[in-house]
């Protein structure tokens, strides 16, 4: 129970604070974006892309492998 209490109250408190909402053109918005929207802004899209790419390859390839079934010593449905 008190975990939930917990939440609640983050919750009501990250609703609270719109002080980034409140200000999309300030200085410190306006220096974010220039450094996220940079030159590397693809190389580092690659860079962040390429792990979950091969991650998604690795599961899809392992899906389609397949895992034979095992004995559980439960009969089998028909």
């Amino acid at each position: 129970m008190p975990f939930r209490a917990i939440g609640v109250v983050v919750l009501a408190l990250s609703m609270w604070a719109r002080a980034a909402g409140a200000c999309p053109d300030c200085e410190s918005a306006r220096l974010v974006q220039a450094t996220v929207f940079d030159h590397r802004f693809w190389m580092n899209l690659v860079l962040i892309a390429t792990p979950l790419l091969v991650l998604s390859v690795m599961c899809a390839w392992l899906y389609r492998l397949g895992i034979e079934p095992t004995d559980t010593g439960r009969p089998e449905h028909e």
